[in-house]
């Protein structure tokens, strides 16, 4: 069997095994304080960004993230974001949120079943829940990567800003699904 298929046979099989309704999960926050997704539920919509500490990609996102939360906190939708597996020590975890002044919350997902559920496999990488607990945006934050290491001079597609801007608008969002580039997320099938 080769590597595609085993990915999508083990995905298949952690996300069955999920809780059909997102805000039934629970995790815990990088500080080990319990986190219950049922509070997100009085969001107008919650920005999942799946992260990794060491990923130089997801470093060079931070100051736009907390940008981005910043402006959309004020009009009821919150940013969560989420370290799949355990690649990264709690201290690791403590000194990213330090380091880059990260302002949202930051929670783990340790057997990577949010990712799983969600479908993430790149950090970083972004989904838009509306508060019906439906995925209603996936994919990267902005063009600024064209490929893995490449970033463009001049950011042309803002999926996320525009996403979240529909939202908040109560339209469509014209683009559902963007590839997003970065560090790859292993799963563990062991």
């Amino acid at each position: 069997m080769n590597k595609l298929a085993a990915l999508l046979i083990a995905l298949s099989f952690l996300s069955s095994s999920l809780p059909p309704d997102i805000f039934s999960f629970q995790t815990i926050t990088i500080h080990n304080d319990n986190f219950a997704f049922r509070q997100l539920q009085k969001n107008k919509a919650t920005v999942f960004i799946f992260l990794l500490a060491d990923c130089p990609a997801t470093q060079s996102y931070t100051t736009k993230l907390n940008k981005l939360s910043a402006e959309v906190s004020k009009k009821n939708i919150q940013f969560v974001g989420i370290f799949p597996g355990k690649f990264s020590t709690d201290a690791e975890l403590s000194e990213f949120q330090w380091q880059y002044k990260i302002r949202f919350a930051l929670l783990k997902d340790p057997e990577m079943k949010l990712a799983a559920q969600l479908h993430a496999d790149i950090a970083p990488s972004c989904c838009i829940i509306n508060q019906s607990g439906q995925l209603v945006y996936q994919g990267r934050i902005d063009d600024y990567y064209s490929s893995l290491g490449k970033s463009r001079q001049v950011i042309t597609e803002d999926n996320l800003k525009e996403a979240m801007d529909s939202v908040i608008a109560g339209k469509t969002i014209r683009v559902k699904k963007t590839k997003a580039v970065g560090c790859i997320l292993e799963y563990d099938y062991r």
